[in-house]
């Protein structure tokens, strides 16, 4: 008789995990500058280092670390996937709240193409296809029910 396989080994949703790396290294990377002339980039990284440690800007990062850990034993449970596709959601939210939040220092524009002329890098683009892989890696993990 085989042994049963015990509950804290982890079983990881590759999708969750894969997702989960990519999002937070866009979280990390710049976004974007508010004019060519700047010297520093917004990124999540650059609120992380603010003398007053970023406040509530920080909290995506908590939910991509509970999507992680829940992602470590998504394959056994559809629990920890659920788990895992919530602090997926939070941290896209909260994502997004950081991101809309620091568009409101680009000066009042005259017209839209303000928006569209800013310098931009790397950061939001990885952060949003990170968040979409950790999404469906999630939801095929409550899907297939470990």
């Amino acid at each position: 008789m085989a042994a049963a396989a015990s509950p804290w080994k982890p079983a990881p949703s590759a999708g969750v995990l894969a997702g989960i790396v990519v999002a937070t290294i866009g979280y990390l990377l710049p976004w974007f500058k508010l004019q060519e002339g700047y010297s520093w980039w917004v990124s999540g990284l650059e609120y992380l280092t603010l003398s007053t440690g970023g406040g509530w800007t920080i909290w995506t990062l908590p939910m991509l670390a509970l999507a992680l850990i829940a992602g470590l034993y998504a394959g056994r449970s559809a629990v920890a996937g659920g788990v895992a596709l919530v602090g997926v959601v939070a941290a896209a939210f909260l994502a997004l709240v950081v991101v809309a939040g620091s568009f409101a220092l680009v000066p009042a524009p005259s017209a839209l193409n303000t928006i569209t002329e800013l310098p931009f890098a790397i950061g939001i683009p990885l952060m949003a296809v990170g968040l979409g892989i950790a999404a469906v890696g999630g939801v095929v993990a409550v899907i297939e029910g470990g």
